[in-house]
């Protein structure tokens, strides 16, 4: 009970750090409000105390990614802007917790094992480096690739490279199997914000750090229950009738299809809309 209560006190002061210390990085000329306050206080003490009852005391250290997942958040629905000194400070910090205190990514999602079987030594210290490494660099790729794959497809800016840097961070957390499991629930997480603030404010982009957020917290607090959600879904894949499963398959790609159609042709339109927000964020900030 004590480690709670503890955990509620230092989450109400990362969510008055975050809302204190991000505008300023990002160049804001006011402050944000007592509302974000709240809203900043109470996240960060949900957050950490849930961290503690889940995972246990000894994951104090992840408490640092959370702390960061929690400034970046507030930052890209605030300006749609990831500061390099939360994400690739992150990235930077994640390896040398790694590094230093290897038992949280060592047995997130048993790659402690995993790097057994594929010759990794033993070593905790090396185990959990070789597995901070790795994870940023893949956490880095795949969204890159996202990035790069999905903006010459749509013919607009997918995503900012914000996003991939990320990744990079998250994935010095919680390593290369955590990184892809954050990236499959980061994905539908993304489209629901996505569909929100479309028809909040009409606009045809949304910030995905958020999403991405998510993904790395959903990892952090909840793997197990995200392997047995995985397998599960297996298992119900396998009873369908195999024509149940290629129709459902056929809806999902003729949807994806038609609205690639439709935004490839609205490109010029939808590029324009997103100068025009960025411009309207640009006056904002400081010269």
């Amino acid at each position: 009970m004590l480690n709670v209560v503890i955990a509620l006190l230092v989450g109400s002061a990362v969510g008055w750090a975050v809302w204190a210390g991000v505008p300023r990085l990002v160049g804001l000329r006011r402050r944000w409000s007592t509302g974000m306050l709240a809203v900043l206080a109470g996240s960060g003490a949900a957050l950490f105390a849930a961290l503690v009852t889940l995972r246990g005391p000894e994951w104090w250290h992840a408490g640092v990614l959370l702390a960061v997942l929690l400034g970046i958040t507030a930052s890209d629905f605030a300006v749609k802007l990831i500061p390099d000194s939360l994400s690739l400070g992150g990235a930077v910090i994640g390896v040398l917790v790694s590094t230093l205190l290897p038992t949280g990514i060592v047995e997130l999602l048993a790659q402690g094992r995993t790097a057994a079987f594929v010759g990794l030594p033993s070593a905790p210290h090396l185990q959990g480096l070789v597995l901070a490494v790795s994870g940023a660099v893949l956490g880095f790729v795949v969204l890159e690739a996202a990035r790069i794959g999905f903006s010459a497809v749509l013919g607009v800016a997918a995503m900012g490279m914000g996003d991939s840097k990320l990744m990079l961070a998250i994935g010095a957390f919680i390593g290369p199997l955590g990184v892809l499991f954050a990236f499959v629930v980061a994905c539908p997480v993304g489209i629901v914000i996505a569909l929100v603030l479309r028809l909040r404010t009409g606009l045809p982009h949304a910030p995905f750090g958020p999403g991405l957020a998510a993904g790395g917290v959903a990892v952090l607090l909840a793997s197990n229950l995200l392997i047995d959600g995985f397998a599960a879904f297996q298992r119900l894949l396998v009873t369908l009738p195999l024509y149940v499963v290629f129709v459902v398959q056929g809806i999902l790609v003729a949807i994806a299809i038609v609205l690639l159609v439709r935004l490839r042709r609205r490109a010029s339109e939808v590029e324009q809309l997103i100068e025009d927000d960025y411009a309207r964020i640009d006056q904002e900030l400081e010269p």
